[in-house]
């Protein structure tokens, strides 16, 4: 395993964190939206989910 430079470091935390925290938005805007069709179609939850990933 090669090692890591201390900014390269930070840089792969940073789009990690980034990842997280979209994927926690995205679940926070769909749950507050009625209309929305995860909440309106529960087959179609995971398959929008990985899409919208």
């Amino acid at each position: 395993m090669p090692h890591l430079s201390p900014m390269s470091w930070m840089y792969s935390l940073l789009i990690i964190w980034f990842c997280m925290f979209m994927f926690v938005t995205n679940m926070w805007w769909f749950s507050m939206k009625p209309m929305s069709p995860i909440i309106k179609n529960n087959t179609n939850t995971k398959k929008y989910m990985i899409w919208n990933w």
